[in-house]
């Protein structure tokens, strides 16, 4: 057995003769240093930053309503000790008397007024919501053309979302209401700009097929075109975008249908080349609200000063 002689030197338990095992510590080290310190900017900006969440307007419309609901009756809401079908039944209830809606007979249609051979008064539908079908009732004699909300372009590949109504294409061609869909990249709450843009300078094959499809839900309708709302598209796309607007524009006219465009003011106009569009977009349709946001204090959608203000930059569209 070796001893080691008195007054020598033990050697350090993890020497290491090699030099190895330092230098991967110091490399450990510095990663997790680096990793905390990560970890710890995200923290604080967690506690400073304020959430933003996008509520969804069909959410928007039924708290405007409840908001109404209280102020017009706040002596007639059910005791907190009322069970729960009991305020269920009283909510239906005031919300009846407040939209001015009845379970059986269907609001009474009005005499429609002849409508200038140019004017058009677009209306806009949103699915699944009870009261935009009663409003279409009570208003369908004031609406030349009837948007509901019906296509979304989910991906690159051109796959095509349908949620139709299909009491709609009955209602409007007995009202002498043409139908024309909407069509968005709205996928749930989030804009995909990246299925447009991955669409338009995508294969011709690609985009023939994602026309067909829309062309296909357009004639089961019986509807007499589409209306393209595609927002937070990259300008640095806008020549492939307008050529396949285009192109989208050529398939439905040999068709006999109309493609309409949505336009908003602001940086949502850098995508469209209007010199090219102009002459085979059928109508451009200015989206003059949103004034006040869901995180601004209350205030109006769209302001009369805020939409002469932006339309004074759409003047020149056909």
């Amino acid at each position: 057995m070796h001893k080691i002689p008195p007054g020598a030197l033990t050697p350090f338990i993890f020497a290491d003769p090699a030099g190895k095992r330092w230098p991967r510590l110091r490399l450990i080290l510095v990663i997790a240093g680096l990793l905390t310190f990560f970890g710890t900017v995200l923290f604080v900006q967690t506690l400073f930053v304020a959430p933003k969440m996008r509520v969804p307007f069909s959410l928007r419309q039924l708290k405007g309503q409840l908001k109404a609901l209280q102020k017009e009756n706040p002596a007639g809401q059910v005791p907190p000790s009322s069970l729960l079908w009991q305020k269920f039944g009283a909510a239906r209830q005031a919300a009846r008397k407040l939209t001015g809606a009845t379970p059986t007979p269907a609001a009474p249609i009005r005499p429609r007024k002849k409508v200038p051979a140019n004017e058009v008064r677009l209306a806009f539908y949103t699915n699944g919501d009870p009261y935009s079908y009663a409003s279409l009732e009570q208003h369908a004699a004031f609406i030349t053309h009837l948007c509901p909300e019906w296509m979304t372009v989910t991906n690159g590949l051109g796959d095509l979302q349908v949620d139709a109504d299909s009491r709609l294409p009955k209602f409007a061609a007995s009202h002498g209401i043409a139908l024309v869909p909407l069509l968005t990249n709205l996928v749930g709450e989030a804009w995909q700009p990246e299925a447009v843009e991955n669409l338009a300078h995508g294969p011709q094959d690609r985009q023939q097929r994602f026309i067909r499809s829309v062309l296909t839900v357009l004639r089961t309708a019986k509807a007499a075109g589409v209306v393209v709302d595609w927002e937070q598209i990259d300008p640095a796309y806008k020549k492939e975008i307008s050529a396949f607007i285009d192109k989208f524009a050529d398939a439905l006219h040999e068709d006999d249908k109309q493609l309409w465009l949505c336009v908003q003011p602001g940086q949502e106009l850098e995508y469209i080349d209007f010199d090219q569009l102009s002459d085979n977009v059928d109508r451009f349709v200015a989206l003059l609200f949103d004034e006040t946001s869901d995180i601004d204090p209350p205030g109006p959608l769209g302001s009369r000063s805020f939409e002469g203000r932006h339309a004074g930059r759409l003047v020149h569209f056909p």
